[in-house]
């Protein structure tokens, strides 16, 4: 995530970052945190009337990002059934697996839908971020390439 301040969105795109994919309405550290290890700009807007230090940030997409931002219903967002997973010692996703990359994982549609992420405390406060109402970012290309990395590391020590 790179953070650009007001009319800066001509330089976010001058960077590589794309198109507007959503917006976030909030204070500076809540949208740091809300896309923390996310393949995104975010471009300050005009402060909220009458909310000070509130403001409408433009979420742009990386150059890398492959998928959408999942839709959500944000009237169910509370009741989603959201779950952090990180590699466990026999190289699977789990919920207590203890290392990266850690993702947001969907319980009721059985996928991965935010990450990767370095460590948990970032993917927790991710899935905070979307229980909240937030867009969950996946980098499939990231979390395609950190994998990959895992299954060549597996394969190393075994043979």
């Amino acid at each position: 995530m790179k953070l650009y301040e007001f009319g800066e969105a001509p330089k976010a795109k001058a960077d590589g970052f794309g198109r507007i994919i959503t917006t976030f309405r909030g204070t500076e550290t809540e949208a740091r945190i809300a896309y923390m290890n996310t393949n995104v700009a975010l471009v300050r807007g005009a402060p909220l009337s009458g909310q000070d230090g509130f403001f409408e940030f433009a979420v742009m997409a990386g150059s890398t990002q492959t998928s959408e931002p999942a839709s959500i219903d944000r009237n169910m967002s509370k009741n989603m059934n959201l779950v952090v997973d990180g590699v466990d010692a026999a190289g699977l996703f789990a919920g207590d697996g203890e290392r990266a990359p850690f993702v947001v994982f969907d319980v009721e549609k059985q996928e991965n839908i935010a990450g990767p992420f370095a460590t948990r405390d970032a993917a927790q406060n991710h899935r905070d971020s979307i229980i909240l109402g937030n867009f969950p970012m996946l980098d499939v290309d990231a979390l395609n390439a950190a994998l990959d990395a895992l299954d060549t590391q597996s394969l190393s020590q075994c043979g």
